[in-house]
């Protein structure tokens, strides 16, 4: 666990993706399901703001970089989750947010990037789940009432 704050480690690694060079980090993990898998390596890009289905790099509370996919704003922060999770993180502030990954490199050197028909086809299906949690919560409730 890192002794240095979130917020001090996202700035130092956005200054280092936004000034020129590509920020390449090693990916650990299962929670990007067939996206990104442990071995490969992720090309991290200065952007302003998250856009609905992009991947994002962002430090976790102990300072480890986590790689998931943005699915929304809520008042407190920022909701990502990863590709292969069933519910999202806690809520992320945008000073711990590093940049948007751009590109995922194999092991065997093949580079694929993360485009918009990447923020569809692997975004959509979390927004569609995400919703239709929403719903039954929604049904659950309004259930409860009709039953009192």
């Amino acid at each position: 666990m890192s002794t240095v704050q979130p917020w001090r480690i996202a700035a130092a690694l956005r200054a280092a993706a936004s000034d020129g060079h590509s920020l390449w980090v090693d990916a650990q993990g299962s929670s990007m399901d067939r996206t990104i898998v442990s071995g490969d390596q992720v090309r991290i890009g200065p952007e302003a703001r998250p856009r609905w289905g992009s991947v994002w790099a962002y430090c976790g509370p102990d300072g480890a970089i986590l790689v998931h996919r943005f699915i929304g704003r809520r008042p407190g922060g920022l909701l990502f989750q990863g590709d292969g999770r069933g519910a999202p993180d806690p809520l992320v502030g945008p000073d711990v947010l590093i940049g948007r990954v751009t590109a995922v490199r194999t092991p065997d050197g093949r580079v694929r990037t993360l485009g918009t028909r990447d923020r569809l086809r692997r975004g959509l299906p979390l927004r569609l789940r995400s919703d239709a949690r929403r719903v039954a919560a929604s049904l659950r409730r309004r259930s409860g009432r009709i039953r009192r």
